[in-house]
């Protein structure tokens, strides 16, 4: 755990813009060697201000990095039926190698549902529940350990951003040593890496946190375990990221949420090393939640309080706020992320290597997902689907089935058995931050 050395502290600001930026100009590099631009499509409900806002900022990124993006926007009074069917026509285009559905959807529409409908092997948000439960399969060799094992071979005090780097083709990265764990084989929640990208980082630049070498100040050396506590248990954030810390071994997770009351929360959030908050209010928690010299990663986009004051420097108003009241916590954390400017920039960076990171499964000729996509259809879906794969062996398997369509008829009104709770009446609540 970590221990106060001093009795006040001004926390180290853990920006992900250097990191993203990096990120997005090796991605191009990529993509320039590539024999085609990657596609992702964006399917959009609707026209609310903050989904807009969300599908500029991954567009702007996407041509940042040499990715086209494929809009698909639907009326907001669109049916369930008909959203699944819009879903099915994106993900059965041969052209398009990712797919993306903006969430929240409009309250009559149910995300896990329309979730079904995308290609596990398109879906760059890992939202699927083939790529979620992929999640909690433990990889033989977490990324810490490996990321220890290159240590050995080049030692800097950057070199585990390199390693989070998504770049197939520099010496000691990220791509190569996650592409050696269970991670090649699904996608995960963007938000969930870039908290970890921003966590392991840290670590390792402040305390040599992979190196089998000790660090030169006893003050800094690495702790064996730390406390991570994570409010929220959405699918988007708390569940995954959790699940990726959980995997490292190297820490104890806590997962909380609104559900508590800040009382509870402050009990348990005073405890941890590492404080990962999305718990959806401006401000909500100051210096008395936060342990000294804790590791703070503030995952909440929230709209500006009711308070909200202009800057006196600047004369604007903030447009998005955190959880954490900055001013108060900066003085009692040991590292704090900005919002914004923190988690958003790097969780855009890493959907965009999602996407090449679609595009090569596809053009490997990885199946699987394509056989359990139609098999989970036949169970959940309720639009006719016509299986594609990409290259030579699509088109041969084409030709073989040129029909080849599978039956995905539900029965009416998704009946269920007496004394069932239909879960999906609270299902968005998992979907959002």
């Amino acid at each position: 755990m970590f221990h106060s050395s001093r009795l006040r502290y001004e926390a180290e600001i853990l920006s992900g813009i250097s990191i993203s930026n990096e990120m997005k100009k090796r991605i191009k590099m990529e993509v320039d060697l590539l024999q085609r631009s990657p596609c992702l499509a964006v399917v959009q409900v609707g026209t609310r201000a903050d989904s807009v806002r969300y599908v500029r900022n991954k567009r702007l990124a996407a041509t940042a990095c040499g990715i086209k993006v494929h809009d698909v926007l639907l009326p907001e009074s669109i049916s369930q039926a008909k959203l699944h069917e819009e879903l099915v026509r994106v993900n059965t285009n041969p052209d398009v190698d990712g797919v993306l559905l903006q969430l929240p959807l409009p309250p009559h529409l149910r995300a896990r549902r329309a979730l079904f409908h995308i290609n596990p092997s398109k879906d760059v948000d890992g939202l699927h529940p083939l790529n979620a439960g992929n999640l909690f399969i433990q990889d033989q060799s977490p990324l810490s350990q490996l990321l220890a094992q290159r240590e050995q071979v080049r030692s800097s005090a950057t070199f585990a951003d390199d390693l989070l780097l998504a770049d197939s083709r520099t010496e000691g990265n990220f791509h190569q040593v996650g592409w050696r764990t269970h991670e090649k084989r699904f996608f995960i929640p963007c938000t969930a890496l870039a908290v970890r990208t921003l966590l392991l980082s840290y670590l390792n630049r402040k305390y040599h946190f992979f190196s089998r070498n000790e660090h030169p100040d006893t003050a800094r050396r690495a702790p064996h375990s730390l406390h991570a506590v994570v409010v929220n248990q959405s699918m988007v954030v708390g569940v995954p990221t959790s699940a990726l810390l959980q995997k490292e071994g190297l820490f104890v997770v806590t997962m909380c949420s609104r559900q508590n009351s800040l009382e509870e929360l402050r009990r348990v959030m005073t405890t941890a090393d590492v404080l990962i908050t999305a718990y959806g209010e401006p401000n909500v928690f100051d210096r008395s939640f936060v342990k000294p010299g804790a590791i703070v990663i503030d995952v909440a986009t929230n709209t500006p309080p009711p308070d909200a004051r202009p800057d006196p420097l600047t004369g604007k108003t903030r447009t998005l706020y955190g959880d954490m009241d900055f001013a108060s916590v900066r003085p009692v954390a040991g590292a704090l992320t900005p919002v914004p400017g923190g988690v958003g920039p790097l969780t855009i960076a890493h959907l965009m290597q999602n996407v090449v990171k679609a595009y090569h499964i596809r053009h490997n000729h990885r199946t699987t997902m394509n056989d359990l996509y139609s098999s989970f259809l036949q169970m959940y879906g309720n639009e006719p689907v016509t299986t594609y794969m990409a290259g030579a062996e699509g088109r041969r398997r084409q030709r073989r089935h040129k029909a080849v369509v599978v039956a995905t008829q539900l029965a009416p009104a998704d009946a269920l058995e007496d004394g069932e709770v239909d879960d999906d009446e609270s299902d968005d609540n998992s979907f959002s931050v």
